[in-house]
């Protein structure tokens, strides 16, 4: 039977920085009141603490609501990914009939994780519908099955080979209500969708396909959405006619979808929430010497990429 690893202090101690670094908005904040329980079950009473006292002025601050975007609960995600890091490190997933398995992920409609080694995509998958508390699970499973199947994986030595999990990178992005949206044209659905920040799903009957925000950005797609909407009529086996044709003849509908993503720059690093894939900088870390380090990584980093070849030079 499954058992859950034993959290060491340097696990609690990461926990507690995730919790107060300010990499979470304040829907999020909100959301980790729900899941108080969970983080001190899990990681200790410190913890638990922690996120009460930091997530407490985020959420009763002057900063207004967020809108109501059909989004998944925001303390569940962060529950989920704190679970998924942990199976992925030690390439050790529950069974399906494991009560372990279970990660509540309530109004989610469907999740992608993306698995990276050293920038590159090794493994990925979607789940979409299905129980709530098991799209996490099954989508990572499948995620790892591509990760072990990965050529260049499967080529390392055995030694390196049993510590993959721990060497890759995690991204989770949970998809909450889908919205109905009008259009009979895929431009029209376009221009009715923000560019980096809103998925689309297609469904027939019983049956959906979706395009995750992040997996748009990673395209460089996202702004031109419209380009790739046909896809999900083959997706679900439709052929490639026009929208309106499809709505007719098809009975398809279209939705608009928000997501909640979480990612990491490195394995182990502290994940963060973002916003048309990159994090929110608070003004008050916007700083003369900031700005200065910022322009000198930037120079560094294209720096680093120039290619030296004699014969362009000649």
């Amino acid at each position: 039977m499954y058992q859950p690893a034993r959290r060491t202090a340097a696990t609690r101690a990461k926990v507690r920085f995730w919790t107060t670094s300010g990499g979470f908005t304040r829907q999020t904040c909100e959301g980790l009141f729900k899941v108080l329980p969970e983080i001190n079950m899990r990681y200790g009473v410190a913890a638990a603490l922690l996120a009460w006292i930091i997530a407490l002025p985020e959420v009763y601050g002057s900063a207004p609501s967020a809108p109501d975007d059909g989004l998944p609960d925001a303390g569940e995600v962060v529950a989920a990914y704190l679970q998924l890091r942990q199976w992925a490190d030690m390439l050790d997933l529950p069974g399906m009939d494991d009560p372990q398995a279970r990660l509540p992920l309530e109004g989610a409609s469907g999740v992608t994780v993306q698995l990276r080694r050293f920038g590159r995509v090794v493994g990925s998958a979607s789940v979409l519908q299905g129980e709530h508390d098991l799209l996490a699970r099954r989508t990572l499973g499948r995620a790892l099955g591509d990760v072990l199947g990965d050529p260049a994986v499967a080529a390392l030595p055995e030694d390196v080979l049993d510590e993959i999990g721990s060497a890759l990178t995690l991204e989770l992005e949970v998809a909450g209500r889908p919205v109905p949206m009008l259009g009979r044209s895929y431009q029209r659905i376009a221009r009715d969708l923000q560019p980096g920040l809103d998925g689309v799903a297609m469904r027939r009957g019983d049956q959906w396909a979706m395009l995750f925000p992040s997996r748009l950005r990673a395209s460089n797609t996202a702004g031109n959405i419209a380009s790739r909407l046909p896809g999900l009529a083959a997706e679900l086996g439709l052929p490639a006619h026009d929208l309106s044709r499809l709505i007719d003849q098809h009975g398809v509908s279209i939705y608009r979808i928000r997501t909640v993503h979480l990612a990491q720059r490195e394995p182990d690093g502290f994940p963060f929430e973002t916003l048309r894939g990159d994090r929110l900088v608070p003004a008050a870390a916007v700083t003369r010497a900031r700005l200065t380090g910022f322009a000198d990584d930037l120079a560094a980093h294209v720096l680093n990429r120039i290619v030296h070849d004699d014969r362009a030079e000649q």
